[in-house]
């Protein structure tokens, strides 16, 4: 398998994880959560549904803020960001998306994701979000 390993921030957790190989279990991380919490886990939630979907598009308009859909297609000379991630995650394996802890400040939140492949934990990233037109949106990861 061929990895697409581009320097898309939002998705490179996604990536290393993917590279590792094995398959993913597929657990719920948002039931841990209530509230705002939760729909800040059920963003990363979605992040992993668009991601097995290679779904660029939905990945960028509904889960991405608009400075970072600027930045991920400034960053790797595509037209916009849809294409930009499609061409990152054509190649990626499945990963389960755990989201182990949600702090949230006004508008503004973080969250600790694990990146697990069957029982290993590839990896751990930190990302931060922004509540925009009522959802929460991806600004970074700590990749």
């Amino acid at each position: 398998m061929r990895c697409a390993l581009a320097p898309l921030l939002v998705i490179a957790a996604l990536l290393l994880a993917g590279c590792a190989g094995g398959g993913a279990q597929d657990q719920d991380s948002t039931e841990d959560f209530q509230g705002a919490q939760q729909e800040v886990a059920q963003t990363v939630e979605d992040l992993q549904e668009a991601t097995r979907e290679k779904n660029g598009a939905k990945i960028c308009s509904s889960l991405l803020s608009p400075s970072l859909q600027r930045s991920i297609a400034a960053n790797n000379g595509k037209e916009g960001c849809s294409s930009a991630v499609d061409d990152a995650i054509k190649d990626s394996d499945p990963v389960d998306l755990v989201v182990t802890k949600v702090e949230i400040t006004g508008n503004l939140a973080t969250a600790t994701v694990a990146a697990e492949t069957g029982d290993e934990t590839v990896s751990t990233d930190t990302f931060t979000f922004e509540k925009q037109g009522g959802r929460w949106k991806i600004t970074t990861t700590g990749a």
